[in-house]
């Protein structure tokens, strides 16, 4: 099994500096997968070197939220607290360090399915992208993703688009993960591997690196394979492709996280690690439901999240 080499990563996030703090947008109807306590932000308040106010809407049925502060890329909290409040003020933190925040609602004892996180935008600070503004719900996460040069968006400066809302080909995917994975050595073969992708292909040397990697299979078709480039990724294959990408985790829930991916679902333990990893939280639905939406498009705002997450976030909490 081919496993990509880590490479050491920091995010701009809440940069703690004696500077106006910008509120994170309302949630949209667009705003896919913040679940709960979704439009966590920075708190009405001027951040003072060593403090940062922090606030987020109530989630539904909790008791408590937890609260945990990060130095980006570090797994031990600079702060942690619990409290019955929508609202907090994290101290001892270090000017001029890069944090970021995690709420997590609790319901009793147990932690409940409303986890959410934000990453800090500095007032003023610019799009790449004249499709993104400043306030979109993930601008933070797309900046994020052109900075660490896993997009390069569509055309070129002054005059960059990243188009959130269109779908994720098969395509890009497979760019975006040979980029995230630091664009390795890779002797592409003279033939394809899939009868559908030629060598001229302006992805075939992605492509083919996914496929090496098995990090896709692709089609059987009489003859051979195909990936289908042009088609876009729905969500189950999104989540079996990060769960390859990452080197095939165990995860063994108790039960089904969502209520459209029962335990028979071809993806399923890849879907629960997608979970597990907070990589996504999937959609609220009536009843203290969740909806995974296997088959419905990944749009790229949203490819932008997954990917920040899943290279972001600690793996344990």
């Amino acid at each position: 099994m081919h496993r990509r080499p880590r490479r050491l990563r920091l995010a701009l996030v809440a940069v703690v500096a004696p500077l106006l703090l910008v509120l994170a947008p309302a949630v949209s109807t667009a705003a896919e997968d913040l679940a709960g306590a979704s439009n966590l932000r920075p708190g009405d308040a001027v951040a003072s070197a060593t403090q940062l106010p922090i606030r987020w809407d109530a989630a539904s049925g909790a008791t408590q939220y937890e609260v945990q502060v990060f130095v980006a890329g570090m797994w031990t909290p600079s702060f942690q607290t619990l409290t019955t409040s929508t609202s907090v003020v994290a101290t001892g933190l270090a000017p001029d360090t890069q944090y970021f925040v995690v709420v997590t609602a609790r319901h009793g004892a147990e932690e409940g399915p409303s986890t959410a996180d934000f990453f800090e935008t500095l007032k003023g600070a610019p799009s790449a992208f004249g499709d993104v503004p400043t306030n979109h719900v993930f601008a933070y996460h797309m900046q994020w993703l052109a900075a660490e040069g896993v997009t390069k968006g569509y055309g070129a400066p002054p005059n960059l688009t990243f188009q959130p809302s269109a779908p994720v080909l098969r395509e890009q995917m497979a760019a975006f993960l040979y980029r995230l994975a630091g664009e390795p050595e890779f002797d592409a073969p003279t033939t394809s591997p899939f009868l559908d992708v030629s060598t001229a292909h302006v992805f075939y040397r992605e492509i083919a690196w996914l496929a090496d990697a098995e990090i896709t299979t692709g089609y059987d078709v009489p003859g051979g394979k195909e990936f289908r480039p042009s088609q876009p990724v729905l969500r189950e294959q999104m989540a079996a492709f990060l769960f390859r990408y990452a080197g095939e985790w165990t995860i063994d829930p108790e039960e089904p996280t969502f209520t459209d991916v029962p335990t028979t679902h071809r993806f399923f333990s890849e879907i629960e690690w997608l979970a597990d990893r907070r990589v996504s939280t999937g959609y609220d639905e009536a009843g203290g439901t969740r909806t995974f939406r296997g088959s419905q498009p990944v749009l790229r705002e949203q490819m932008a999240a997954f990917l920040y997450r899943y290279e972001v976030l600690p793996t344990a909490m």
